[in-house]
């Protein structure tokens, strides 16, 4: 009897346990407060195949390859989708590849969103996605401009081609309401993983979690809960929108046209070498509620001396972005949060940083542009520079952070 007891005993403590960590799993990683878990746009991928009540894994084709459900299924605790060379023909192109994505079928404005994700190995030439837009929404207006689609990725993975670390943030607008037909599109992008801009991991190696808190105020980015940027662009980011995971095909399998941003396959007969390739998804889930006040970063979180003659590698780090909008990188307990706009700049980049600062400006050759002090703000007199790719660096009590800027 007693045995059995001692048996049951253990059996209520395991389970109590087990309840315990499924409770404690279904908080967001690194930003407490009060949240309640929608269900409608969480999965923990357990079952033995998609749920179609939540998720579309058959969506509207667009770009130069072709979505198909084939390629979306969940197998052993994990959302599969796979990337695959396939030769076919859709409204009269030829096109080489088809992919896989589940968009959610419920629709949400504002919230938590997060999902453990590994990036698929291939690269370059495709990009795990963890990103939400909105879908056929009416068009509104907010101070004075029109409004009929929103986007927000956060983020996009291995999508740059000559360094697979690269992750990119975008928050995108357009006045038309799908976003793809030109309609006055405007993007603002932080890009990270570079080595200006940290962490610096490979995405494929292993599983991250990748979050976004979205707000009427603001929109921050998390990786591994830890807050690593955020974007003053969200006064445009009003729509409702859907969630999305998605793996897409990338540049060198596609071109894009420099005068209207649109993509056209390029001729791949034949399978290239790493496909098919597999984005693999533990788990999204998604809150509503309030974030509670924090300071969750550490002095580690970010690279803080950073080589200002680290050569650029990547192309179009900002991209047909408004005067005024702009993302602040979060630099840790040494150094406030640093705000530096307008991206791209023009006659003039202002610095904001409470405290004492010196800010040094470097061309990617590694030679000293100018330099000053400044107590709390300062703006830059940037006419004379010309057009290009330029570091900042920004210094308090000896800790350095640098941040690329684009100059007009």
């Amino acid at each position: 009897m007693k045995k059995q007891a001692f048996c049951k005993s253990y059996l209520l403590l395991f389970i109590l346990v087990i309840s315990a960590q499924s409770i404690f799993a279904q908080r967001p990683v690194g930003v407490p407060g009060n949240w309640t878990l929608n269900n409608d746009l969480t999965d923990e991928f357990r079952g033995s195949k998609i749920d179609t009540n939540k998720w579309d894994h058959d969506p509207a084709d667009f770009g130069p390859w072709s979505w198909e459900p084939n390629n979306v299924n969940v197998n052993k605790g994990k959302l599969r989708l796979k990337i695959r060379h396939k030769n076919h023909t859709r409204a009269g192109k030829r096109l080489h590849f088809t992919s896989g994505m589940i968009r959610s079928r419920a629709e949400i404005t504002y919230g938590y969103f997060e999902a453990k994700i590994k990036a698929a190995p291939k690269h370059p030439g495709v990009s795990s996605a963890f990103w939400s837009h909105s879908i056929d929404e009416t068009p509104i207006t907010i101070n004075g401009k029109r409004i009929g689609y929103n986007e927000i990725d956060f983020p996009e993975l291995t999508q740059r081609v000559n360094n697979v670390n690269v992750m990119d943030w975008n928050v995108i607008r357009s006045s038309d309401n799908n976003g793809r037909n030109g309609g006055n599109r405007v993007s603002v992008r932080q890009s990270t993983g570079d080595g200006i801009t940290e962490p610096n991991f490979d995405p494929r190696a292993r599983y991250h979690i990748y979050g976004c808190l979205w707000t009427p105020s603001k929109i921050e980015f998390y990786i591994d809960g830890k807050k690593v940027g955020k974007t003053h662009f969200n006064k445009y980011q009003k729509l409702p929108m859907r969630l999305v995971l998605s793996l897409g095909l990338r540049e060198p399998f596609y071109k894009t046209n420099p005068n209207n941003g649109k993509r056209s396959a390029i001729a791949t007969p034949k399978n290239p070498n790493g496909f098919p390739s597999t984005m693999l998804v533990d788990y999204v889930r998604t809150w509503q509620g309030t974030r509670a006040k924090t300071n969750n970063l550490a002095s580690s979180d970010l690279n803080t001396n950073l080589n200002p003659k680290q050569e650029e590698n990547t192309t179009n780090e900002e991209e047909n972005t408004t005067s005024g909008d702009f993302f602040d990188l979060h630099l840790g307990p040494n150094l406030d949060d640093i705000s530096a706009y307008p991206i791209p700049a023009k006659d003039e980049l202002n610095i904001e940083a409470k405290g004492d600062h010196s800010v040094s400006i470097y061309n990617l050759s590694g030679a000293k542009i100018m330099s000053t002090e400044f107590k709390d703000s300062t703006v830059l007199n940037i006419s004379e520079l010309t057009s290009g790719i330029y570091i900042v660096n920004i210094s308090n009590e000896g800790t350095t952070i640098s941040k690329k800027i684009v100059v007009e």
